[in-house]
């Protein structure tokens, strides 16, 4: 268990109670378990929303677990994955964590370089496959979950909150829980959901580096918010073990791809991430080293062609 002893010299006056927080600490952000607030210069101060201590506490716990489900070689190498969250024992938070610059969401509203773009996703598919080489999946795969900090003149891709991450087999698959926007048509928690959810990260990214106009980008296609239909679909789906599905958007998702400007078989690797059928898309370990494959053709000019690459 790893305990954060705050600087004293480091950080503001503590407010002498819980609803001055606001006024003492920078507000960030908040979901349904917890509130974000800037700490120190290099750290956040996580809080629970009222009545969700136990949530929070489980989220904690579950950070543990996944760190030290990793195998030992990946422990200290692994760079991809928010495992940070720690235990604070004097002051107003209960959690702390290291800050980041900014999440995905937030680059993805800015002009990004397209080999920036495909870094980024590099470091997504790096932590996504640590994850699941540790036996957990995520569950809530979206932009506001990648934590991006920097690392020189550049930025680092981390997927984080891990509130609704739960430990899973190959095969396995349980009652879906995560966001509307990035969740599977199956709308079931799996491994090949985590892997639909990433693959939809990925478009988004490189729609970003490629300068697609907003209005024709793959998140005009998705759901906003986890409505009644979504609700239904996962009832549908809990009842059928995800074998009927209410929802398809493989058509238009796969038609964006298409007019995507990049090697044909980056658009093949991101249909299967994509595709309707889980048992179709390939494991996130199969993800990431074509991936990687693609981008290092990408950037070495002196490559083979893309024809010549064959998975």
């Amino acid at each position: 268990m790893v305990v954060f002893m705050p600087n004293p010299n480091e950080i503001k006056a503590v407010p002498s109670g819980l609803f001055a927080l606001e006024e003492d600490y920078r507000f960030l952000g908040s979901g349904k378990e917890k509130q974000v607030y800037e700490f120190t210069s290099t750290k956040v101060g996580i809080n629970p929303q009222p009545g969700r201590e136990k949530d929070l506490r489980k989220e904690y716990e579950k950070v543990e677990r996944i760190y030290n489900s990793l195998p030992e070689e990946r422990k200290e190498q692994q760079k991809n994955l928010a495992l940070d969250m720690m235990e604070v024992k004097k002051g107003k938070f209960h959690y702390a964590a290291a800050k980041c610059e900014k999440d995905l969401t937030d680059l993805l509203s800015e002009e990004i370089k397209l080999d920036a773009a495909y870094q980024l996703g590099s470091d997504i598919l790096t932590g996504m496959a640590d994850l699941h080489e540790a036996g957990f999946v995520h569950g809530d795969m979206k932009s506001d979950n990648i934590f991006l900090y920097k690392k020189g003149s550049t930025l680092l891709a981390k997927v984080g909150d891990f509130g609704k991450a739960q430990r899973l087999g190959e095969a396995e698959q349980t009652v879906m829980l995560g966001n509307a926007a990035h969740s599977p048509p199956e709308q079931r928690l799996s491994r090949a959901s985590d892997v639909y959810g990433t693959g939809l990260l990925l478009i988004r990214l490189l729609e970003a580096g490629l300068e697609i106009p907003s209005e024709e980008r793959i998140e005009n296609i998705l759901p906003k918010k986890t409505d009644a239909f979504t609700i239904f679909s996962r009832v549908i789906a809990t009842a059928t073990s995800g074998k009927i599905s209410t929802v398809s958007r493989e058509a238009e998702i796969h038609l964006r791809i298409g007019q995507l400007n990049v090697l044909e078989n980056m658009k093949k690797l991101l249909k299967e991430m994509t595709s309707d059928n889980p048992a179709q898309r390939p494991t996130m370990a199969e993800a990431l080293e074509r991936y990687k494959a693609l981008e290092k053709h990408i950037i070495d000019s002196n490559s083979s062609s893309d024809e010549d690459l064959i998975f």
